[in-house]
């Protein structure tokens, strides 16, 4: 069985069918964001996948669009006979299973047995808002910041770029977002869910990751949006940190069925997720700080009331 994260809504695997290995020489379908399906398997696994213009080859992850897949943003992985083959409605959907192939891959060091996985979000909105203090990061740092998203199955970037970038910037942040399937927005929608437990630049202390474990969203919302102001961050580094691995709980939230996740079952997946990110060279809470004792929550909460009155006062 495979730990991916956020939960798809089944997985079947089976050892008496023939399954997939990654070899030199595997091909891929060529879509815009296949060039990163190459590169995670090169710094990996040390293999060279190339394109293929056609899915007659065997080790091959073929990618196709299908109109009869229910979901916009749904797909189906299939692994047998020694190829992958995944489905989808959108891009958007080939995407999203090109990530979740990159956490299978990951855990079974590129040898994947017979797999079948249907996923789908729960949210048609999975947001994340950036506001910023003082300091505003380059085009490259929220570039990266982007990437988190997408590793997550997150779909929008709320962020006013015209408050703090020029004309250039804004484009090749809004280019980057299109190539990465988020929608960029500037405005939350009305009926889609802000609590104080997505707040990601609260200290673990007032926010831990079983806090955000422990929340339900009843029906008829349209999604959820978590939020960092960069007032209350020092850097990158630090942000970083504060973002692993709580962002990871709330994607499971916007993305798996209902009542998903719980947090015995993050704890679970926990050494799995820690190894992805560090595939990434991601910076992240270790479980132990993420929820930590009830001394030391009382503390953060105090030491974080008095940072923030001090922000205000100045």
């Amino acid at each position: 069985m495979f730990n991916i994260l956020p939960q798809p809504v089944s997985i079947i695997t089976s050892a008496d069918k023939k399954g997939f290995t990654l070899h030199s020489g595997t091909t891929v379908s060529p879509f815009d964001f296949t060039d990163g399906f190459i590169t995670f398997v090169r710094k990996n696994f040390n293999k060279k996948v190339r394109t293929h213009e056609d899915t007659g080859e065997e080790k091959s992850v073929i990618l196709k669009l299908d109109n009869s897949v229910h979901f916009n943003e749904g797909y189906f992985i299939k692994c047998e006979n020694r190829r992958v083959y995944i489905t989808a409605k959108t891009e958007t959907g080939l995407y999203y299973g090109i990530q979740t192939l990159c956490q299978m891959l990951l855990q079974r060091n590129g040898k994947l047995p017979y797999s079948e996985i249907v996923d789908y979000p729960r949210f048609s909105y999975r947001g994340f808002k950036l506001q910023f203090g003082k300091k505003i990061y380059s085009v490259d740092e929220v570039k990266k910041i982007i990437d988190f998203l997408t590793l997550h199955k997150l779909n929008t970037f709320n962020c006013d770029l015209e408050k703090y970038y020029n004309t250039e910037d804004r484009e090749k942040i809004s280019e980057y977002c299109l190539l990465k399937r988020i929608n960029l927005v500037k405005e939350t929608p009305a009926n889609v869910v802000t609590d104080n437990l997505y707040y990601l630049h609260y200290p673990y202390g007032v926010n831990s990751v079983k806090d955000v474990c422990d929340v339900s969203v009843e029906d008829g919302k349209e999604g959820m949006e978590m939020f960092l102001d960069t007032a209350f961050v020092k850097n990158m580094k630090a942000l970083e940190t504060l973002i692993f691995p709580r962002i990871a709980a709330i994607a499971e939230i916007m993305w798996a069925e209902k009542d998903y996740p719980s947090f015995s079952t993050f704890v679970y997946k926990a050494p799995t997720y820690y190894y992805f990110l560090d595939s990434y060279n991601i910076n992240y809470a270790p479980l132990k700080k993420a929820h930590p004792s009830v001394l030391y929550k009382h503390y953060s909460a105090l030491k974080f009331k008095a940072f923030r009155f001090l922000k205000r006062k100045y």
